[in-house]
């Protein structure tokens, strides 16, 4: 099988295989490509993919639903930090130019937010809330010199964050933008704001040093990663955003619009199937 598409719950299951089919990019049966629930939250999200990873052998895996995009003003504080202390690390010789890719501090919050109602691919995927603590006081396993994994028989050692891979076509751009899960959402602007904090301190010291920046919060991505490094199948994901972090209040939030955006999205990928 070339694709396994996970998708968390029946309800994003069930608009996004009606908006496949309504475009023609789905047919059961096709052998191509299956579509399997993983679960809600980052344990059963790692506990069920890595059973059907094992079960269909794919060659790829891409996560698909809907995620709480961070506050605008946020990332964008975010992005001129992150590009400004890349810079430095450029300017003392600890990283390649290269590592900066196409953008600088000036234009660094270009593009980065994501919009309620739209679908977003992510270049990094990074755990927040395993260590020691709890807001601001949290210290991430990274943070304190624990990795996740340490296969003794060889294999990937996974730390706090993990590299997604994005798709053909799909703008360079997206990979600067860094999905973090936690095991609970914002339940407010203030979780939101100090996630987005921990998120940028945990990146500004994971290695290979990159010019991401936290821009949405999930509850699977980190669970579905670690499966797929474990079994060293390439992982994408696509998130539509339903809400604003932190935002509890559903009367405002866009769900069926966020998974559209996300059936736009598997559609042009699955016409590369």
């Amino acid at each position: 099988m070339e694709t396994l598409l996970l998708v968390p719950t029946a309800m994003e299951r069930d608009r996004v295989k009606s908006g496949l089919k309504a475009r023609g990019a789905w047919r059961e049966g096709s052998g191509q490509t299956k579509m399997e629930l993983c679960g809600f939250g980052i344990a059963a999200a790692a506990a069920v993919s890595s059973q059907l990873i094992a079960t269909h052998r794919p060659s790829r895996v891409v996560l698909a639903g809907i995620a709480g995009a961070f506050e605008p003003s946020a990332v964008e504080a975010s992005a001129v930090e992150a590009s400004a202390v890349e810079a430095s690390a450029v300017e003392l010789g600890a990283v390649e130019p290269s590592a900066l890719g196409e953008l600088g501090t000036d234009d660094a919050t270009d593009g980065l937010s994501c919009c309620v109602g739209g679908a977003y691919w992510f270049g990094d995927v990074l755990c927040d809330g395993i260590g020691v603590g709890e807001g601001s006081d949290h210290v991430s396993a990274g943070e304190l010199g624990w990795l996740h994994l340490v296969p003794e028989n060889g294999g990937s050692v996974i730390g706090d964050r993990i590299k997604l891979e994005l798709p053909t076509g799909v703008d360079g751009r997206h990979g600067r933008r860094c999905l973090v899960t936690g095991c609970a959402a914002s339940a407010d602007q203030k979780m939101a704001s100090v996630r987005v904090q921990r998120a940028q301190r945990i990146l500004r010291h994971s290695k290979p040093s990159q010019n991401s920046v936290a821009v949405a919060e999930d509850m699977e991505g980190f669970g579905v990663a670690l499966a797929c490094s474990i079994a060293t199948v390439p992982l994408s994901i696509v998130r539509g955003i339903s809400n604003i972090a932190g935002d509890r209040n559903h009367a405002s939030w866009r769900i069926d619009e966020a998974i559209d955006s996300v059936v736009t999205e598997l559609a042009v990928l699955l016409e590369t199937v």
